[in-house]
């Protein structure tokens, strides 16, 4: 099977893809996956979702806000351009 072969298991449909992560991103799924107890694929899986997710709000317009639980201030979460750039937060 190659790369972006479907692969059919009953009645879910399975991509496998390989990809090469960042050293960063390594760290983070590592992370991930040790303090969701979830295996590697299903913190892939989760993290593709809400991305898309996120992206198709700010597509329409929306923010995406972060509220801390200690003293109630808000930020707006960006989204870097880089691929293995810093996500961050511009205070709103």
């Amino acid at each position: 099977m190659s790369h972006g072969d479907v692969e059919s298991r009953g009645p879910a449909i399975f991509e496998r893809i390989t990809v090469n992560l960042v050293e960063r991103a390594s760290r983070s799924l590592e992370l991930t996956a040790s303090l969701t107890d979830l295996s590697k694929t299903d913190v892939v899986n989760r993290a593709l979702q809400l991305y898309a997710y996120l992206e198709f709000e700010e597509s329409i317009g929306n923010q995406v806000l972060i509220r801390e639980a200690s003293n109630g201030t808000t930020s707006r979460f960006v989204f870097s351009d880089k691929p293995d750039g810093e996500p961050g937060k511009k205070p709103e």
